[in-house]
């Protein structure tokens, strides 16, 4: 999911309570950051924090090893009140220290049936007033203190044992390629800042660990041709720093997936015919989002499994949303999920509660009906 209720050629619940703020208040904290920014320290200069005391002594439970692996995103730690403000887990916190409820919920969805975890790391140069989780990626560094959050987040996935934690890059207002007021001087900026949270990540994380290019990039066709222009540029030019730089096998960028045979977005085919054109062709997996109806889900399901064998493509599919915990698009979607074998191999809730929610569910979060598609 986008930050906003806009979607890539469609619409999704809009978020009622958030203010960008004025493109002047934007301007002047940009100038404030930047300048933050040119002493903050990179890399392995901030000591990773001690990493709190279990909640409980019990025996964390042993991950299902059976097909599809069954997680959670995990962006915030409450939404009161419906809001998303002043409670990211990555832009609100305890000085450099997570919020104290992080690592406590972190234990209750690992004892709760999540096995991995999906996480939007959302940014633009300066976040003004904003207060809904972006965090500022001035001068392309993760500065203080979400260094030090993102170090000891990180450090709590890996020490609870989640099998997986995919990272996603989700740029925002001019540093976004989605936006029509994209500034792609901005694009050095995401890279550095893509960089500087990667090492992070694959520093302190668990030993699987996955990055999101970019969160719902595929360019749909519906689009504005500037807007799929930029989409296009960018993608491939990321795609390719990040396969000169690291290579390709643990990076993917996410798609929207269709919701009736009357969608012709076509956001799969196109992220298929943009990376083949690149060096360094598809990516090992395709992430697809079917946060939708049972029906259109299933149908959504159906559509990216034939676009991957229309293409030749065997590579399995993440579905990277679906709604919460939601029993009837658990029904809807197990009989292909398990026809599917191995080919899906990932399904990853979000936190909504499917068509007509209008508040997010807060965590901490279960997923007990998604382990339906667990294979016998």
């Amino acid at each position: 999911m986008r930050r906003r209720g806009r979607r890539n050629g469609g619409l999704r619940h809009a978020w009622a309570d958030h203010s960008f703020g004025p493109l002047l208040a934007v301007v002047v904290v940009s100038a404030l950051a930047a300048a933050a920014s040119a002493v903050a320290l990179r890399g392995g200069d901030v000591p990773a924090p001690k990493p709190p005391s279990p909640a409980s002594t019990t025996p964390l439970p042993a991950i299902d090893a059976r097909s599809p692996l069954v997680g959670s995103n995990y962006t915030h730690v409450a939404f009161p009140a419906c809001s998303w403000n002043d409670n990211g887990i990555l832009a609100n916190g305890n000085g450099r220290g997570l919020d104290p409820r992080v690592a406590r919920q972190l234990e209750q969805m690992r004892r709760s049936g999540v096995e991995t975890l999906r996480t939007i790391v959302w940014h633009m140069t300066a976040t003004g007033p904003n207060r809904w989780g972006v965090i500022p990626s001035a001068g392309g560094r993760l500065i203080e203190p979400y260094r030090s959050r993102l170090v000891a987040y990180a450090g709590e996935v890996r020490r609870l044992g989640f099998r997986r934690l995919t990272v996603v890059m989700g740029p925002e207002w001019s540093n976004s390629p989605m936006e029509p007021n994209y500034d792609a001087r901005r694009f050095d900026e995401n890279w550095a800042f893509l960089m500087d949270v990667r090492d992070v990540v694959k520093s302190n994380g668990p030993a699987d660990t996955r990055i999101d290019l970019l969160n719902e990039g595929a360019p749909s066709r519906y689009l504005p041709k500037l807007t799929i222009d930029n989409m296009t540029r960018y993608i491939l030019q990321i795609w390719d720093r990040y396969g000169t730089t690291y290579g390709t096998s643990d990076a993917t960028v996410s798609v929207i997936g269709a919701r009736t045979a009357r969608d012709r977005g076509e956001r799969l085919q196109s992220l298929i015919d943009l990376l083949r054109s690149s060096r360094f062709g598809p990516p090992r997996w395709f992430d697809v989002h079917l946060n939708y109806a049972p029906a259109e889900a299933a149908y959504g399901l159906h559509d990216a499994l034939a676009v991957l064998r229309v293409n030749g493509l065997d590579q399995p599919v993440v579905l990277g949303e679906l709604p919460y915990d939601d029993p009837a698009v658990a029904d809807a979607l197990r009989p292909s999920v398990r026809a599917a074998g191995t080919k899906v191999e990932e399904v990853i809730q979000w936190f909504d509660r499917g068509v007509g929610s209008t508040c997010n569910a807060s965590p901490p979060y279960r997923a007990q009906r998604y382990h339906a598609f667990k294979h016998p």
